[in-house]
């Protein structure tokens, strides 16, 4: 009898108790939501992000980074492809000094970690395979920082009223992955990125002064040089011993040749040839 007349007076009040129990319950998943959040942000591990809007430059580039955020992790290694939008950003994988690592990809790490970066144009989602890694003990641990940054040229062309967004992300074939020294996997959040193309105008070069050809002054004739005369004999001038006016005597040589004188030396009637020595002379022609 005292049961029914409970009921009697919970019938009435039973909607509202389904309302408190209900309300309870749902506080009660609330909390427990939260608390999960939390637990996840805990053990979200190490980020690494891609730049988001990075902008584009007066040439047309934007030059995107990846930040890297360790949360207490000690992370020897990172493996990870970029996926970027195709039709309208541009990546140029020209290697000019022939390093093996495409010019546009700049790594900001340690000389004691092997950094690589390929360029596959047909893998359409991720194009850019890159590498960070210490093989060598003691493993150093990749530091807060940003740890590379990549070159894009905008193809898109916005208005001024309509940017556009272009996105790049982390590639999901293969999935981004973290490592420790000792080679055990790591938990990660990896955060995808974009290039923010505005309306830009293409920088015009600065005038440069054109140089004023500086008139060429005609050269002044200098007058040629005049052949030295040849003093001619002053006339009246003589040779001494001649009369003026006349041709001096010509001096000439002479010589006489004669035959051999023959003597005899000896009594068995020998012969000796000696040639006669004649001076010369010198005769004047008068």
């Amino acid at each position: 009898m005292t049961k029914h007349k409970l009921e009697r007076h919970l019938i009435p009040w039973r909607p509202l108790v389904y309302m408190v129990v209900a309300l309870a319950v749902m506080v009660l998943s609330l909390f427990n939501e939260r608390s999960l959040l939390y637990i996840s942000g805990q053990t979200m591990g190490s980020i690494l992000q891609i730049q988001s809007r990075a902008p584009v430059d007066e040439q047309g580039q934007a030059l995107i980074s990846l930040q890297f955020t360790s949360n207490g992790q000690r992370i020897s290694a990172a493996l990870f492809s970029i996926d970027y939008d195709e039709i309208c950003l541009l990546f140029d994988p020209v290697d000019a000094d022939r390093n093996g690592v495409p010019d546009n990809v700049q790594f900001h790490t340690s000389a004691q970690f092997f950094v690589t970066a390929s360029f596959d144009a047909t893998d359409l989602d991720g194009e850019i395979d890159i590498l960070i890694a210490d093989y060598s003990p003691p493993y150093a641990s990749l530091p807060d920082r940003t740890l590379l940054t990549i070159r894009f040229t905008a193809l898109c062309a916005a208005s001024t009223d309509a940017p556009i967004e272009a996105p790049v992300r982390f590639s999901q074939a293969p999935r981004p992955s973290l490592s420790t020294g000792a080679g055990n996997s790591a938990p990660g959040t990896f955060l995808d990125g974009s290039v923010w193309i505005t309306a830009w105008t293409p920088s015009t070069p600065a005038p440069t002064a054109t140089a004023t050809p500086t008139p060429i002054k005609a050269p002044t004739p200098t007058p040629q040089g005049q052949p030295t005369p040849i003093p001619s004999e002053t006339p009246g001038a003589t040779i001494p011993g001649t009369i003026p006016g006349t041709i001096p005597p010509i001096a000439q040589k002479s010589q006489a040749f004669l035959p051999l004188v023959c003597v005899h030396y000896r009594s068995d009637s020998s012969r000796l040839f000696l040639p006669l020595i004649v001076e010369e002379a010198i005769q004047e022609i008068e």
